[in-house]
C-alpha cells in the first residue's frame, strides 16, 4: 500500500502540475540606429532597453558605451569651435602681417597662436571622433539578454 500511495502521488503532482513552453521574443527586430536602440522599429526607453538586454549588460556596456558616446560628441563640438578660432588667428595674423610696414611682428605672433589653437583643435576633434567610434561599437555590440526557449512550471 505504500507504494501504490507514493505512486499515486507522483501522479497527482504531475497531474496538477501543467508545463508550459516558452520561448523569448524574437531579437531580430533589436537594432541599434542614430544613437538609439530600437526593437521592431519601435524606440526603446532606458527602462525597457535595461529589460531587454539585462542589467548587467545594461551597467557594464551600454553605460559605457554611451559615456563614450556623449564624450566623443562633446569633444567633437568644443574642437569645432577651437579650431575655427584658431584658423581665424592665423588668417588675422597672415593678413595683418603683410597689410602694414612695422606690423610683421604682431601678425607672426598672432599666426603662431592660431596655428596652435587650430592644432589643439584638431587634435581635440581626431580624439572626439576616436571616442564616438568607440562609444558606437560598444553599442553596436549589445545583444539581447535572452534569445532561446525555457520550460515553465505552473502550480
Amino acid at each position: 500500500m505504500k507504494l501504490s500511495k507514493i505512486i499515486l502521488i507522483i501522479i497527482a503532482l504531475f497531474v496538477c502540475a501543467s508545463m508550459h513552453a516558452q520561448v523569448a521574443p524574437n531579437a531580430s527586430g533589436f537594432e541599434f540606429s542614430k544613437g538609439k536602440f530600437y526593437q521592431n522599429g519601435v524606440e526603446l526607453t532606458s527602462d525597457q532597453l535595461c529589460t531587454v538586454i539585462g542589467q548587467q549588460a545594461f551597467d557594464s556596456q551600454y553605460k559605457t558605451g554611451r559615456s563614450l558616446r556623449t564624450a566623443g560628441i562633446a569633444c567633437l563640438s568644443a574642437s569645432g569651435g577651437v579650431f575655427v578660432i584658431g584658423g581665424g588667428l592665423m588668417t588675422y595674423g597672415i593678413i595683418s602681417g603683410n597689410s602694414s610696414a612695422g606690423s610683421a611682428a604682431g601678425g607672426t605672433i598672432a599666426t603662431g597662436v592660431g596655428i596652435i589653437t587650430a592644432s589643439v583643435g584638431a587634435v581635440a576633434a581626431i580624439t572626439g571622433g576616436i571616442l564616438l567610434g568607440a562609444g558606437n561599437k560598444k553599442l553596436r555590440n549589445i545583444v539581447p539578454a535572452s534569445s532561446g526557449a525555457g520550460l515553465a512550471f505552473v502550480f
